[in-house]
């Protein structure tokens, strides 16, 4: 599978994504239950801190955040109308979902793909 950047989104791109309910009005939300944001430069501090608010309001009950700049990944738990952090994932580190029980990801794995070395000789 080729994953890739909708220049207009900022958002992953993928076949199986092309739903509509995956990309709401602004301002609709329906009942998802994890959303994945990747951080861009150009949004660098409305996806590390801005989202957070947002999703909660939506009721996003986890959210992970994955950083290129630092190659980490952070994944926040809803608590009440925030978020917590379960936990925060850097090289050498498998991230884990709070919410998905046997939701793994080796972080390493994340950068080598998104630089396009991943291949299943890697794995």
């Amino acid at each position: 599978m080729t994953l890739g950047f909708n220049d207009e989104t900022d958002m992953l791109k993928e076949p199986a994504w092309e739903s509509a309910y995956l990309f709401p009005a602004q301002g609709e939300w329906t009942e998802e239950d994890m959303v994945i944001e990747v951080v861009l430069p150009k949004n660098r501090m409305t996806d590390l801190r801005g989202k957070r608010h947002e999703y909660a309001q939506a009721g996003i009950s986890e959210y992970w955040i994955a950083d290129p700049q630092s190659k980490t990944v952070t994944v926040l738990k809803l608590s009440g109308e925030t978020y917590v952090v379960h936990g925060a994932y850097g090289q050498g580190d498998t991230a884990e979902s709070a919410l998905l029980d046997g939701f793994r990801v080796d972080i390493d794995d994340i950068w080598r793909a998104a630089s396009g070395t991943l291949s299943p000789s890697n794995r």
